[in-house]
C-alpha cells in the first residue's frame, strides 16, 4: 500500500519496478474506497518509443528513444497501409527493416522487447518507403483508425 504525498500526488518512481537487464513492465495502481471498493484501476506500462534513425543501402534503421532501453534487441510491429488502402500488419526481427517490405505503402511502428501486448504502445509518426514522414494525413486516411487501434 502507498500512500498520498502532501500534495494529493504519487512519487511513480517509487512504485516502479528497478529496470534492468531490458524487461520491460506492467503495473496495475488502484485507489479503494475506505470500504474497500475499488473506485478507480489503471495499468502502466513501460514505455519504449521508437524513431526513425537513418537510410541506408535499402534498409530503414530505426532506434529506440528512451536511454534505459538505447542498448537493447527490440524489435518493430509494423501497421501499413498500401495506395489502395489494404492494410497490413507485420512483425520486423530487429530495428533495420527492408524497404522492400513496404514499398508503396505508408506505416507506423512500435517497438517492444519482449512478444506480448502491444496494445499499449504508442505508434510512431507516418513514414514511407524512402523513410520521409507521410504526406499531411487527410481525415480519410486509413492511417488515422490505425493510430488509435490499442491505444496508439
Amino acid at each position: 500500500h502507498k500512500f498520498l504525498t502532501k500534495d494529493n500526488s504519487l512519487d511513480m518512481h517509487t512504485l516502479m519496478p528497478r529496470r534492468q537487464n531490458c524487461m520491460e513492465f506492467k503495473m496495475r495502481l488502484e485507489t479503494r474506497s475506505i470500504d474497500g471498493t475499488i473506485v478507480w484501476s489503471e495499468i502502466f506500462n513501460s514505455t519504449i518509443t521508437v524513431g526513425l534513425h537513418r537510410k541506408e543501402d535499402g534498409n530503414l534503421q530505426f532506434k529506440i528513444n528512451e536511454n534505459l532501453y538505447k542498448n537493447c534487441s527490440a524489435n518493430l510491429h509494423l501497421n501499413c497501409t498500401s495506395a489502395n488502402g489494404t492494410m497490413t500488419t507485420f512483425k520486423n526481427a530487429g530495428l533495420n527493416l527492408e524497404r522492400s517490405k513496404i514499398i508503396g505503402m505508408v506505416c507506423r511502428a512500435k517497438a517492444y522487447i519482449q512478444d506480448g501486448d502491444l496494445n499499449s504502445r504508442s505508434f510512431s509518426a507516418c513514414f514511407t518507403d524512402t523513410g520521409t514522414p507521410c504526406e499531411e494525413e487527410r481525415s480519410d486516411s486509413a492511417l488515422i483508425g490505425l493510430g488509435s487501434i490499442g491505444g496508439g
